[in-house]
C-alpha cells in the first residue's frame, strides 16, 4: 500500500469506528487512528511548505541561483532559513 491507500484504508476504518456500533472499538482505538492520520497527513513535501510560506505576509523569499553567492542582511527580530532542495 502506498500512503494516499494507507490514509484512505485509516480514513474508512474511523468512520466506522465512530458510525457502526458493531464495530468492536475503544476511544483509544479512534484516538490512535486520529493521530496516525494526523501524523501521515502532515508530511507536506518541502517544497510545498517553502511555496505556502512565500505566500505569507511578512515573508520575504531570496532566491541563489545555483552556484551563486547571496548575501542577506536583516534587522531582527527575524528567523532566517536556508532551504536547500
Amino acid at each position: 500500500m502506498n500512503k494516499d491507500q494507507v490514509l484512505t484504508q485509516l480514513n474508512d476504518l474511523l468512520y466506522n469506528f465512530k458510525n457502526y456500533k458493531k464495530v468492536d472499538s475503544t476511544k483509544d482505538d479512534v484516538q490512535a487512528l486520529e493521530y496516525a492520520i494526523k501524523e501521515l497527513e502532515s508530511d507536506i513535501p518541502t517544497k510545498d511548505l517553502v511555496e505556502e510560506l512565500s505566500k505569507r505576509e511578512g515573508v520575504k523569499m531570496n532566491i541563489a541561483d545555483p552556484y551563486k553567492d547571496v548575501d542577506i542582511k536583516v534587522n531582527g527580530p527575524a528567523i532566517v532559513l536556508t532551504v536547500i532542495d
